[in-house]
């Protein structure tokens, strides 16, 4: 049995309220730091006669929540529409909830946002925030797909950072990836930083950001089924690139 890590889930959120639509979902990910589900169970305990003194216990009703924390990322799509909300009220909370298990597994239904925080912290101190999302009702969970139907993915190889695109703040990368034959599935990219996710993407490209000047960075890149995200290839060499002063 393999232990499955916490940043192979994929939280989305979608303000158009259009359901999981892969155009407009708007994943939460970029600077969050850690994520708290809670099932907010109510119950009733009961005392019988014949229980000898002790009680039965029944749950009433729950309501599914995920309390995020981190720091503040502007200009990411997802931070930039939930902080938005902090001063809004009733239906302009509301939005659609999306959440990919890392064995595959989705939950998703209509959402409402609360205890929006917005950054705060020291002075010389990353600005931290936090929020919470809960599904309205019951969520709809869909199991996760055979893994008979997902052939193994071939590593990324060749990484290079791309000419022209290593700046102060920015390193780009390019990398080759030959998709497993008889096979037409969509297949995503995470990209990582010093072992850190950093972000996905659906070519074979990327733009690392917010990075320090003159620095030395180590980035490797893991293949996944979009629809299947456990099923993933090797971790592809490690590329090292340095930011320019």
């Amino acid at each position: 049995m393999s232990f499955l890590l916490n940043h192979n889930y994929r939280f989305y959120i979608n303000e158009l309220l259009k359901g999981n639509d892969p155009i407009t979902n708007l994943r939460i990910g970029k600077g969050i730091t850690s994520i708290d589900p809670d099932n907010n169970e109510e119950s009733d305990e009961t005392y019988y006669y014949d229980g000898g003194g002790a009680a039965e216990r029944d749950i009433t009703g729950y309501m599914l929540s995920y309390a995020f924390e981190g720091h503040r990322n502007y200009g990411d799509p997802a931070q930039d529409k939930l902080m938005a909300l902090a001063t809004k009220t009733g239906p302009d909370r509301k939005l659609y909830f999306v959440v990919e298990e890392p064995d595959g597994t989705v939950i998703e239904g209509p959402a409402t946002v609360s205890d929006i925080v917005k950054p705060g912290g020291d002075a010389n101190a990353k600005g931290e925030i936090s929020f919470t999302i809960s599904f309205d009702g019951t969520p709809e969970i869909t199991d996760p797909p055979e893994n008979n139907d997902y052939p193994a993915l071939n590593t990324p190889i060749n990484l290079a950072a791309t000419s022209g695109t290593i700046t102060a703040t920015e390193i780009g990368v390019t990398w080759d990836f030959t998709p497993p034959t008889g096979t037409t599935k969509a297949v995503e990219f995470d990209v990582f930083v010093n072992g850190e996710f950093e972000t996905t993407v659906t070519v074979n490209s990327a733009v690392v950001t917010d990075l320090t000047a003159s620095t030395e960075y180590t980035i490797t890149v893991q293949a996944k089924y979009a629809d299947n995200p456990i099923v993933k290839s090797l971790v592809s060499d490690p590329l090292k690139a340095t930011t320019i002063a």
